[in-house]
């Protein structure tokens, strides 16, 4: 018959897609895979006997060494190679894959797979040895069953060479019997550290290794060198907490900036970071030091900028000898000794402050500095209390960068005004009791994260109001706590890390939301919800045609006779859809859940023709569907729940429902309440009577008759459409149409099924053709037929439906 002729077709097209060849493929290893220079070399070997000391061997692409193979590289020379990121895999047929025996190699950029014991191996005590080996990989991917890379060992027990890796990482398969991804006494470059402690030995399979500084994309061993690398106007990250082994010293004459990241650089005997020349800037850090200083400024060719951080030492945390230092904000702090946390010439920023009066001096030896943060109109504030205070009725005042806090801010001010947080961040991270307490005035928060480890992010007391316009706001135990006041959330995030009563908590209703907003999760936004977002639904929630609508009311409105109206997202009512358009029309809701609380209901429909399918509509409150006298409504799909009556039909009106479920969730009225509710032909229901004024069913399942084609229509040949006729709507489906000549395929068409009912496919139907058949798949990815085949058949050169 002829749908196993378009499953053949079908499979064949699918079995042709798999057979297509891979975007890329790579190649097995041949005659100009390496290069030195400007020759090529068939093999890693043969580069390696060319090459001369000080240069580099690259590998040009992809490859794969054919049958099993080990590669010993024997050579007393010093030089470089760079894979380029290229793939090398190969079998050694449980040895080793690459094993260096001598010289002074580096390994950058690598990507090697080794089926086999190892994938690299130092080895020194090799027959035909040159000189003790020394490896150094300096980055790259190294995989094997085994070792990722091993330093063997001579019979006595030492190591037979040295293996030194600055960043990669290192993968063990764990093909041979608990082995690590690095074996032997392998050793870290200066300042590199890795993701695992202990970070070698067996069962710790898979290492990542990386420098300590960079860049760019560029790593370093040592401050000192990413500081002679660095050009003028570059930044410094540290990637990583560091332990000096001594004083690090700069005296690179250019101006650079170091970003510690947010990481601890400790160590250093007499002080941890010296800088004797160059324009530095150092934030976002702690350096800590046992030692003297954490920072010295020791030449007059130095100039320090001190943005951010928190620095410590036993004697003084910050020394300006000689030079100048300019701090904008900082923690500064002595263990001890009476020399104060702060020594020499430093100064503070332009509209920056210090805690402690006089703020540098012997015996001050916990000081911080703050940066005039905060900004009402052309004045600056260094905190947001003072900011605060001098802010007229209805201002903004605005935060201008990060700000660490190390005691809450209490505003009490009875005016009205609003705190712009930039896109910034306000945080605390020591103390007890809130981050931020308003007790007095209207206060609007907006634009930033307020982040506390402490019990709560705002905290909110009579008789202050407070409107949350958006943001992230992160706590402990509550990000807003509100007591015997009123709070109320636009929009927003709203996260507790340590449990507690929830994200929001709330006195009543003290915490609402604004009548645009709706919160996810939207049952038990408060009290009970460790992560709450509250959020606008943005515009566009419904479409006709490329027209977008926020409400479903305007769209009703706006839709004429026969238009379908598309949901977009899931959606939440503040209130109930009254629905008066007196026409023809669909609403999809395209798989998406409406949702509301409001008194009456979700949707009421006073007027018009309106078929529903395809979402879920749910309300706490009594109806999910109302339809007044002079409304009809065709039910084709959905999920329906509502606390008393999920579809509520008054006299007058109509209900048909074709397929759905139907859920009360208390109340005995049912799931379906109205004498005028009817199944559409072919429909059954699970509950029966399914419909009655008490006493009926609260969870009832209508189901659609089975699909069916009604009938197939062909426009004359070539004019390019054929209609098919179902019995049921149906969506997420395929209409297939093929047409024959003597049992040969001459074309097929297959076209999405709209939810109408009434389906078009466009083929030029050829005038040979003697055959048609019209199939309807499940979709492209099943292709399971949903229903029976229709054929045609042409007879006397018309298309008729054969016996």
């Amino acid at each position: 018959m002829k749908t196993s002729k378009f499953l053949s077709l079908t499979l064949a097209l699918a079995l042709l897609c798999a057979l297509a060849p891979p975007a890329h493929t790579p190649a097995f290893a041949e005659e100009g895979d390496w290069k030195t220079g400007n020759a090529l070399y068939a093999s890693l070997s043969d580069a390696v006997t060319a090459v001369q000391s000080g240069q580099t061997i690259y590998l040009e692409r992809d490859a794969v060494l054919p049958g099993v193979q080990t590669i010993l590289l024997n050579k007393n020379k010093t030089y470089t190679v760079d894979f380029g990121g290229h793939a090398l895999s190969g079998n050694s047929g449980g040895n080793t894959l690459i094993t260096i025996a001598s010289g002074t190699v580096t390994f950058r950029n690598a990507n090697i797979d080794a089926d086999g014991f190892a994938a690299i191996k130092v080895q020194g005590n090799a027959v035909g040895q040159v000189n003790s080996p020394t490896l150094h990989l300096y980055s790259g991917y190294y995989k094997a069953d085994g070792y990722a890379v091993l330093l063997d060992r001579a019979p006595g027990g030492s190591p037979t060479g040295t293996l030194i890796i600055t960043q990669g990482r290192f993968v063990s398969a764990g093909g041979y019997s608990n082995r690590g991804a690095l074996g032997g006494a392998i050793t870290l470059s200066q300042g590199s550290g890795a993701n695992v402690n202990p970070w070698q030995g067996d069962g710790v399979n898979d290492v990542t290794i990386t420098p300590s500084f960079r860049i760019g994309s560029v790593y370093y061993d040592t401050l000192e060198s990413a500081a002679m690398s660095a050009q003028n106007g570059e930044t410094i990250e540290m990637v990583r907490d560091v332990t000096a082994a001594d004083s690090i010293v700069l005296t690179v004459p250019k101006t650079y900036t170091i970003d510690f990241g947010g990481h601890t650089l400790s160590g250093g005997s007499g002080s941890l970071l010296n800088i004797g020349y160059g324009t530095v800037t150092l934030k976002n850090g702690s350096l800590q030091t046992s030692g003297a200083y954490a920072v010295g400024v020791l030449d007059s060719g130095a100039n320090v900028k001190i943005l951010s951080g928190d620095y410590q030492a036993a004697t003084t945390a910050l020394l300006c000898q000689s030079g100048s230092t300019v701090i904008t904000s900082g923690r500064f702090r002595a263990a001890g000794g009476n020399s104060g946390a702060i020594g020499g010439n430093a100064v503070l920023a332009p509209g920056s402050a210090a805690s402690v009066t006089p703020w540098q001096g012997e015996g001050v030896n916990d000081v911080t500095v703050r940066s005039a943060a905060f900004h009402t109109g052309e004045a600056s504030y260094n905190t947001l209390e003072a900011a605060v205070a001098a802010a007229q009725n209805g201002a903004t005042v605005e935060m201008t960068q990060d700000v660490v806090l190390y005691d809450r801010v209490t505003l009490d001010a009875d005016k009205t005004y609003t705190l712009d947080f930039g896109g910034y961040t306000l945080s605390r991270s020591v103390g007890t009791g809130p981050l931020l307490s308003v007790g007095a005035g209207e206060v609007s928060l907006k634009n930033g994260t307020l982040q506390t480890a402490t019990t709560y992010c705002v905290y909110v007391n009579s008789p202050a109001t407070v409107h949350i316009l958006s943001g992230n706001y992160y706590a402990a135990d509550d990000a807003v706590w509100c007591r015997d006041a009123r709070t109320v959330i636009t929009s927003g995030h709203f996260r507790v890390t340590g449990g507690g009563d929830g994200a929001l908590v709330k006195n009543g209703m003290s915490i609402a939301l604004s009548s645009a907003s709706a919160a996810s999760p939207a049952a038990g936004w408060s009290n009970s919800a460790n992560e709450v977002t509250v959020s606008v639904p943005n515009p566009g929630v419904f479409k006709i045609g490329n027209t977008l609508y926020d409400a479903i009311e305007s769209a009703a409105d706006a839709a004429r006779n026969g238009e379908t109206i598309v949901m977009l997202r899931d959606a939440v009512l503040l209130n109930q859809a009254d629905l008066y358009a007196d026409k023809t029309y669909t609403i999809d809701f395209g798989g998406h859940t409406l949702y509301g609380e409001a008194y009456n209901g979700l949707l009421y429909f006073y007027a018009g023709e309106v078929t529903l399918q395809d979402g879920t509509l749910q309300t706490t409150a009594a109806f999910a569907v109302r339809v007044s006298d002079g409304a009809a409504a065709r039910i084709l799909s959905g999920d329906y729940t509502a606390r008393s009556d999920a579809v509520n039909c008054q006299s007058g009106g109509s209900v048909v429902v074709t397929s759905g479920r139907f859920r009360a969730t208390e109340g005995n009225d049912g799931a379906l309440w109205g004498s005028n509710i009817s199944l559409a032909p072919g429909s059954a229901a699970n509950a029966d009577p399914w419909h009655t004024a008490q006493g009926a069913p609260n969870d009832v399942t209508v189901t659609a008759p089975p699909c069916e084609i009604l009938s197939v229509t062909p426009n004359a040949p070539a004019q390019g459409t054929v209609t098919v006729d179902l019995n049921r709507p149906l969506r997420s489906a395929v209409l297939v149409v093929a047409v024959y000549r003597q049992g040969k395929l001459l074309a097929i068409a297959p076209q999405a099924i709209t939810a109408s009912g009434g389906n078009t496919a466009n083929l030029a139907v050829p005038g040979n053709a003697d055959e048609m058949q019209a199939m309807i798949w499940s979709g492209t990815a099943t292709m399971e037929p949903l229903c029976a085949s229709k054929k045609l058949k042409k007879i006397g050169g018309v298309w008729t439906e054969p016996d």
